[in-house]
């Protein structure tokens, strides 16, 4: 069987579903939502539809629901989306092939979640590793104001953050700089995030599909801006040396810099637990 009808026999499954059912329900109970849509979409007539870390449907039944589920957004007019674009390096020639006889147009650039919004846009994106990149290159109310995002939640991946960015302040965390950098933009977007649909758990093989969020992020002022964290001043200095603390089960510290060469060289004992 082709990969292209394996997806409409896929896509089948998913429309007849329990789960996609109350999706729609829930979608024609809450009239507010498509208001929403409406007002983002202005003069527009259709957004884009964009996919992130989706895997390789010929090979994945778990990536095969996922893109079957965001097909549907498009077939079934759950959104007005015109265009839809997927990236993932894990696509095969196969599945790059599929794509183009399902209307669906691959990126052959890693955008590194980084696509800066010119009009409404919709973010597919199950996976939510790169998801502060989207928000760090869309960080002005205009921008965060177009984008609707499907994934497992926004506001699961900004609590997780802002746990990672603490400890960084306390000095309880090795993670890089670059990583922190985009965690306190999703911080900062907390207070805006407005979870549209849940989908829930189902008792239905749709694995991938179930637990998925529609969420906006709606901005109606600057103060943005001002809930934007900054690093102290002392974690700012260690991070522009590239340094980084590596912590022992002794409960001793050290911090640690990376030279040119990329071999790790110790630098400074801080000694004490954490």
């Amino acid at each position: 069987m082709s990969i292209v009808k394996e997806m409409r026999e896929t896509m089948l499954d998913v429309r007849s579903s329990s789960l996609y059912t109350k999706f729609i329900h829930q979608l024609k109970e809450n009239p507010s939502i498509g208001d929403h849509i409406t007002s983002m979409l202005g003069s527009h007539e259709c957004m884009d539809l964009v996919i992130y870390g989706l895997g390789s449907f010929e090979f994945d039944m778990r990536s095969q629901y996922q893109l079957a589920f965001a097909l549907l957004l498009k077939e079934d007019k759950v959104f007005p989306v015109g265009n839809i674009e997927i990236y993932d390096p894990a696509l095969s020639p196969a599945d790059v092939k599929a794509c183009f006889d399902l209307g669906v147009r691959v990126l052959l650039v890693n955008e590194q979640c980084q696509r800066r919004v010119e009009k409404p846009t919709l973010f597919y994106v199950p996976g939510l590793k790169f998801i502060g990149n989207l928000v760090e290159s869309n960080f002005s109310p205009k921008q965060l104001n177009q984008v609707i995002l499907v994934s497992y939640g926004l506001k699961y991946s900004v609590e997780s953050a802002y746990g990672a960015f603490e400890n960084w302040n306390r000095g309880c965390t090795s993670r890089g700089s670059l990583d922190l950098e985009r965690d306190r933009f999703l911080w900062a977007t907390v207070d805006y995030i407005r979870e549209a649909i849940a989908m829930g758990k189902s008792n239905e093989e749709l694995d991938g599909v179930d637990e998925l969020k529609v969420e906006f992020v709606e901005v109606d002022d600057d103060d943005i801006y001002s809930k934007l964290p900054s690093m102290s001043s002392a974690s700012d200095r260690l991070l522009m040396l590239d340094f980084f603390p590596v912590f022992f089960f002794n409960g001793e510290s050290e911090l640690y810099r990376a030279d040119t060469q990329g071999e790790i060289l110790p630098q400074l004992h801080v000694g004490g637990g954490i």
